[in-house]
């Protein structure tokens, strides 16, 4: 159910949000899903101190719908902004970096979480996934005051 909710919550917001995040600085969207990446994480924990199953199972279903929200805001923005940034002869070293970045979570992740969880250290986990998270805000908001203008608005409102 968590998986399917994730997905629904992609498949309903993507235009909505796409729309919304054409008109906002791609810097803010990356914010708003860093934001919503460390409400996910912090539903979590609170998911693992509720009375009952049901609840907790309710509890995790609404963090993957939120983290799916996260990354219908951060799907438009963050890869555009590599796009833009880099130079014609070297686009191809920024994507392939940006997309590596991506694969690390996923292979660093699960091993780390493992151990974690293992020494019975899942709360500091969460909370430390969900300040890492939190960052993105003010570090996107730094961001934007060094990209350029082009980098950061959309083609749509730039045009």
């Amino acid at each position: 159910f968590a998986f399917a909710a994730n997905t629904w919550a992609i498949a309903l917001a993507q235009l909505p949000v796409l729309a919304y995040v054409r008109t906002r600085r791609r810097t803010r969207a990356t914010a708003v899903a860093g934001v919503l990446f460390a409400v996910c994480w912090l539903i979590v924990l609170a998911a693992g101190h509720l009375s009952t199953a049901a609840a907790a199972s309710a509890a995790l279903i609404v963090a993957a719908a939120v983290f799916g929200l996260g990354e219908t805001f951060l799907s438009p923005s963050l890869p555009a902004i590599v796009n833009d940034v880099a130079a014609e002869d070297v686009r191809g070293r920024y994507v392939a970096v940006y997309s590596t970045s991506w694969q690390i979570g996923p292979m660093i992740g699960p091993a780390m979480a493992g151990a974690a969880l293992a020494d019975g250290q899942g709360a500091p986990l969460l909370l430390g996934l969900a300040a890492a998270c939190a960052l993105a805000w003010p570090a996107a908001l730094r961001c934007e005051r060094l990209l350029p203008a082009a980098a950061n608005r959309s083609h749509a409102e730039a045009g």
